[in-house]
């Protein structure tokens, strides 16, 4: 580097991507009455692994308030209520249930650690009755 030349690295350039690689589900599971569950399939759009726990996970609604969901995370050969890590390019399946409870909206946004995932295309079904 030459005299006076800093090093830096651009706000956000290694924050983790965490995308919807398919179509997200959502049903009333029939063993918990008045329960509501969010399957998502994420894929890790960006270059570094991204280490997800469930604690660490929030859903929210349409007018930002959590819907107070509890995480599970799922792999093709296992699943796990712990810490998992994604690396880049690889996939994830993520369960999401919580209580239907009047006054609700429905859900529009997953927060998992620092990364977010909008739900556009979450269908009206989800929300609570």
């Amino acid at each position: 580097m030459a005299d006076g030349e800093e090093r830096f690295t651009r706000a956000g350039a290694n924050e983790p991507a965490l995308v919807l690689d398919d179509e997200p589900v959502t049903f009333a599971p029939p063993s918990l009455p008045g329960h509501r569950m969010l399957r998502l399939k994420l894929r890790n759009a960006s270059a570094v692994p991204v280490a997800l726990h469930p604690r660490e996970a929030d859903l929210l609604d349409d007018a930002g308030e959590s819907l107070r969901a509890t995480a599970a995370f799922g792999r093709a050969h296992a699943a796990t209520t712990g810490r998992v890590a994604v690396g880049p390019g690889e996939t994830l399946s993520v369960d999401l249930v919580w209580r239907a409870r009047p006054g609700a909206g429905f859900p529009t946004r997953v927060v998992l650690g620092s990364a977010r995932v909008g739900l556009d295309d979450v269908p009206t079904s989800a929300r609570p009755s």
